[in-house]
């Protein structure tokens, strides 16, 4: 039979293995996601360990679907934002094992991340124009709060949204 104290010291070794073995923040994917929309625009924002890996940003103001997957060293990001007057919707996807390289596809045409984790994605005059912005957003955890910092805060967001209201 095996004793409580050769169970109980494997366990702690078990543990103090995990601890210094396991995933630091920002090298493992996890971290929270977010979808909300602001104004007359919609948003999404994936995240990765402490920081955010993609945000995409569109002037539909009707929200969308999104979804996000992950393995050890892996995470894909997903989905769609919903409609403009005349059925054009933006669909995209990206898979990253950084965090921070990895394919963006939006309406079936490949970005790089590593280009930059922003992309406002316009859908006036008949046509769909993605801008990709370079950030770091490696500290930016993916919310509400953060989303409000970033549109009130950064220019090129701001600007964006602001066109949106008019268009």
């Amino acid at each position: 039979m095996i004793g409580l104290r050769p169970v109980f010291g494997f366990f702690v070794i078990f543990c103090l293995l995990t601890l210094a073995l396991g995933c630091g923040p920002g090298t493992e994917p996890g971290g929270p996601t977010f979808s909300g929309i602001f104004k007359k625009t919609s948003v999404y924002a994936g995240g990765w360990g402490t920081g955010t890996a993609v945000v995409i940003w569109t002037d539909i103001e009707q929200g969308g679907s999104a979804s996000h997957s992950g393995s050890p060293g892996r995470r894909e990001y997903s989905g769609g934002m919903g409609a403009t007057p005349d059925g054009r919707k933006v669909q995209w996807k990206c898979v990253t094992t950084d965090g921070k390289t990895g394919p963006v596809t939006i309406n079936g045409v490949e970005h790089q991340l590593v280009n930059g984790p922003l992309f406002l994605v316009t859908t006036r005059n008949g046509k769909t124009e993605v801008n990709q912005l370079q950030r770091d957003f490696s500290k930016m955890v993916a919310g509400k709060e953060s989303m409000n910092k970033l549109a009130l805060e950064d220019k090129d967001v701001s600007q964006f949204i602001e066109a949106a209201d008019g268009k």
